[in-house]
């Protein structure tokens, strides 16, 4: 099955320290920096026209805490663009690593049932420095992204050979 990741398009609102989150867009070793309670809301890619069924979403985020500051939780969440929301996970973050890819387990299901196409598409990723677990960490993330697993959609033929016969099931024949 293909895969394709979706990625930051826009940040739709934050309060990260500095108004960084839009550092999340590119996997290039600009961090943005939250502290505890702040969130971010970014708009994500459409999938590829061909993408019929999507069978699964997972979110990635590269990143850390500032060195010597302990654990903090990360809330990040998938929502639609009404803000209805379709998964959540929290993880906890302690390494200093800041290439470290952190990431949800996989979800075939969200809380409205399976997902659509539609759905991805209008689908929103929110991140969250939920709480410090220890210490007084800052989440520093230097890229997030949403992995989907879908299938393409199957291609009909025009046209059937069958006992020698031609079965015409879609166009226009002129003679």
């Amino acid at each position: 099955m293909p895969q394709v990741d979706l990625e930051i398009s826009s940040i739709v609102s934050e309060n990260f320290v500095g108004g960084s989150a839009g550092r999340m867009q590119d996997d290039d070793g600009n961090l943005a920096a939250a502290i505890n309670t702040q969130i971010a809301l970014c708009e994500l890619d459409d999938l590829p026209a061909a993408a019929d069924t999507v069978t699964s979403a997972q979110i990635f985020v590269e990143g850390g805490v500032n060195a010597g500051k302990s654990t903090a939780r990360m809330d990040l969440k998938l929502l639609t663009s009404g803000g209805t929301m379709l998964v959540e996970e929290a993880i906890d973050v302690s390494t200093t690593t800041l290439t470290t890819v952190h990431n949800t387990a996989v979800a075939t299901t969200t809380t409205a049932g399976a997902f659509t196409t539609s759905m991805v598409n209008d689908m929103r990723l929110q991140v969250k420095h939920a709480g410090n677990v220890s210490g007084t960490p800052t989440l520093q993330i230097d890229y997030a992204f949403v992995r989907i697993v879908y299938e393409e959609a199957v291609a009909i033929p025009a046209f059937k050979l069958t006992s020698g016969l031609l079965k015409i099931t879609e166009g226009l024949v002129k003679v």
